[in-house]
């Protein structure tokens, strides 16, 4: 019976110290916030009270309370994420444990098998049994939360998608808006990355074509038909550009602001091209205003000028693409000059084209501004078209 006593006294005081110790390290989590200080002491305490216990009981090799520590290795797997690659350091330190419980349990010799034997035959069986129940319970909480937070990883992922492909969209729609207010090339060179557009173009040919009549038709007309009207004419000549190979620039009002050369300053094509579409524009207004305003005077006079000009991107909250010079002004003259139904080229236009268009014998003006300089009027039957063109004029409204 002495021996009964001393056994279940050590038994209680290990039991009593480790408890003690757990308390303790909450104590400090409580004073210092530490929480890896608390996470390592309990699990020291999960892999050694089961030592102790074993030990107090002298009975290594049946009374199964070494199976608690393998609690310690199996909470670092599921719970302590920031232990986890530190998992089978854990599983060996078990294993030593177990081992140890072998080995120190018949040094210690408490010298009452009774003492034992009455002990170990009502814990083995719930050990056995109650451990099993929680390393259960432990690992289907385990499966059940990491079922949840993998259910959340790909609803982040469909989420992270979805916010992906509307950015692509509208990527693309910033894009596509860049895109119809600056020219192609230069919306590409700000999309990637130019911080300035400044270019210096040697040689284009530019082109001036104004309405004329228009302020006097829109007295008597609504905003809205004023704004379909414009619409329906500069989208038409938005086509005509296109087909030629001009760059429209913009609109000033009732004018439309297109260059050629832009891209293909290396031959003279272009300057024949502005021409063309310059006389396209003409018949295409001519079309576009019979019936209605027929007898209204709506026309349309160009002028075009060939030479050097700068062009780039100016202004920080609206940008614009524009173009500047003597080139850029001279065209502007030529067509505040030129009387409806006329277009009006400079110098240096009629030399490059002379032989493949018709114009008006050569004439002195004096342009805005004072300025005197010899001018040559395009004559209509100046274009041969074939046979097959037909009327390439006529939009859908």
């Amino acid at each position: 019976m002495v021996s009964l006593h001393l056994a279940v006294e050590f038994y209680w005081q290990g039991i009593a110290l480790c408890i003690s110790i757990s308390f303790a390290s909450f104590a400090h989590y409580a004073y210092a916030r530490n929480f890896q200080v608390l996470r390592r002491i309990q699990l020291l305490y999960l892999l050694l009270v089961p030592l102790v216990a074993q030990l107090s009981l002298e009975s290594g090799n049946v009374s199964g309370i070494i199976l608690w520590s393998f609690l310690a290795p199996v909470s670092v797997s599921m719970i302590a994420a920031r232990e986890e690659r530190h998992a089978l350091y854990w599983l060996g330190s078990y294993v030593l444990v177990v081992l140890a419980s072998f080995l120190l349990a018949p040094l210690l010799g408490h010298g009452s098998q009774y003492a034992t034997d009455i002990i170990v035959s009502n814990m083995l069986p719930g050990n056995i049994a109650l451990f099993t129940c929680v390393l259960t319970f432990a690992l289907y909480y385990s499966l059940r939360h990491r079922t949840e937070i993998n259910q959340l990883r790909k609803q982040q992922y469909f989420n992270l998608q979805d916010q992906h492909t509307q950015l692509n969209s509208e990527t693309a729609r910033k894009d596509i808006l860049l895109g119809s207010v600056l020219p192609a090339r230069i919306a590409k060179r700000m999309l990637a990355g130019s911080e300035m557009i400044a270019d210096g173009h040697s040689d284009v040919t530019v082109m001036f074509a104004d309405i004329v009549g228009f302020t006097k038709l829109a007295d008597s007309m609504s905003p809205k038909q004023i704004v379909r009207l414009l619409n329906q004419l500069f989208s038409g000549y938005d086509e005509i550009a296109e087909r030629h190979g001009l760059e429209k620039i913009k609109t000033i009002g009732d004018a439309f602001l297109a260059v050629g050369g832009l891209e293909n300053s290396d031959h003279t094509d272009y300057v024949a091209a502005t021409l063309r579409a310059a006389q396209d524009f003409q018949n295409f207004l001519r079309e576009q205003t019979q019936g209605q305003f027929n007898n209204s005077g709506l026309d349309i006079h160009i002028g075009i000028a060939t030479g050097p000009i700068a062009a780039g991107v100016i202004g920080k909250i609206r940008q614009t693409y524009d173009i500047w010079g003597n080139t850029v002004n001279l065209a502007s003259r030529l067509a505040d000059k030129a009387t409806a139904g006329q277009i009006l080229v400079d110098t240096a236009t009629y030399k490059r084209v002379a032989k493949q268009f018709e114009f008006s014998e050569e004439e002195q003006m004096t342009l805005k501004g004072g300025l005197e300089m010899n001018v040559y009027r395009l004559n209509n039957s100046g274009i041969r078209r074939t046979p097959d063109e037909g009327n390439i004029y006529k939009l859908h409204a």
